[in-house]
């Protein structure tokens, strides 16, 4: 038995739930944060140009207060997201997706910051970050250490 009540619809012990393939995962997702400016992020939802999906669909948008980059979190691939750009401070966007699964991350290309852009995110597996970074910055590819 557990000593304590489950919560936040936990389906498994802790003991169980350390060894499940997420609980790894977590190192990528760590090195994503860390690979970009951390203490100007800010929540904001109006980088997705509608309302971010439903329940599991739902896409979370974060950006630096300096307009330094902004990333979108998509849970899953079937449907391409629309990201505004004129957040950036040097009008121009590289993009990149990050693969927290893995750690891998592919250059989209770059975009100038004029008009929202549709990206569509890679068919194999779920779970993608959309990294947006002002071009001038020159960030390395996401997850790696700057």
């Amino acid at each position: 038995g557990e000593r304590y009540a489950h919560i936040n619809h936990a389906d498994r012990p802790w003991r169980d739930a350390i060894n499940r393939p997420g609980a790894a995962q977590m190192v990528h997702l760590r090195r994503l944060m860390e690979s970009r400016p951390y203490f100007d992020r800010i929540p904001d939802q109006s980088v997705v140009t509608f309302d971010g999906g439903e329940r599991g669909e739902y896409r979370t948008a974060t950006r630096d207060s300096q307009g330094r980059y902004a990333l979108v979190y998509l849970p899953t691939p079937h449907f391409p997201v629309t990201a505004r750009l004129d957040w950036a401070a040097s009008g121009a966007v590289r993009a990149w997706w990050y693969n927290p699964r893995t750690g891998g991350a592919a250059l989209i290309g770059a975009f100038v910051a004029d008009k929202p852009v549709t990206f569509d995110p890679p068919v194999d597996g779920p779970d993608w970050v959309l990294v947006l970074d002002d071009a001038a910055q020159d960030f390395p590819a996401p997850g790696q250490q700057f």
